[in-house]
């Protein structure tokens, strides 16, 4: 959307709103952008007026289509509770991961379920809410193995659901939830001092070894 400003005085004037609906564009100062397309609105429309149909779904969505967060709601949150789109929405992510198709906006949108909408809820603790266990097991599958992000804390109100119906997938997950910053992405050697029979210095939290 372009204009010329603000009245005619300070044409180049630009309001900014503070609750994120829109913002000025960095490079061009004429333009605002919006979080949200209308084709982005139009879809989830189109979703609500067509109904549930997974089959229909499947072949008019992609991946990246649930990264849109729209009034701080998903699309995950509101399948939360239809265990056979998302078990369509989980066989469609680890099929392109597991060949290698997922494109770069498409990687992190799993991380999409931990998106809390306007009371807080995750696309997690709905499945909790309406008994829909499946649907959990296929949401913690999709976030395995994303340890350079602090997953745990932003799961902390299902944790105890999932030591209470431990299964396969939450164990492998658990597996895997070790959390590694960049510092820890490759094996880090400190010299010891000669010396020195004690050497103290500064690290993050982390796995050491003897060697």
């Amino acid at each position: 959307m372009t204009g010329k400003g603000i009245g005619t005085q300070y044409i180049d004037q630009r309001k900014i709103y503070e609750d994120g609906t829109r913002s000025l564009s960095i490079d061009n100062p004429s333009l605002l952008n919006f979080p949200c397309s209308r084709m982005d609105i139009q879809f989830w429309n189109n979703i609500v007026l067509l109904g549930s149909d997974t089959t229909m779904i499947k072949h008019n969505t992609n991946i990246s289509n649930f990264n849109v967060v729209y009034d701080d709601h998903s699309l995950f949150h509101y399948f939360a509770d239809n265990v056979e789109v998302m078990e369509m929405i989980h066989d469609k992510f680890m099929q392109a991961e597991n060949q290698g198709k997922l494109k770069k906006s498409e990687v992190y949108t799993p991380l999409t379920l931990l998106h809390p909408d306007d009371i807080g809820q995750t696309a997690l603790d709905i499945a909790v809410t309406t008994n829909r266990p499946k649907s959990l097991e296929v949401m913690i599958g999709m976030l395995t193995g994303y340890q350079e992000v602090m997953l745990s804390k932003l799961m902390l109100s299902i944790i105890p659901r999932m030591i209470n119906n431990a299964n396969e997938t939450t164990l492998v997950f658990y597996n895997n939830a070790i959390y590694k910053p960049p510092l820890m992405q490759e094996a880090m050697i400190i010299p010891w001092p000669n010396d020195l029979d004690e050497f103290i210095f500064c690290s993050e939290t982390s796995i050491m070894t003897q060697n």
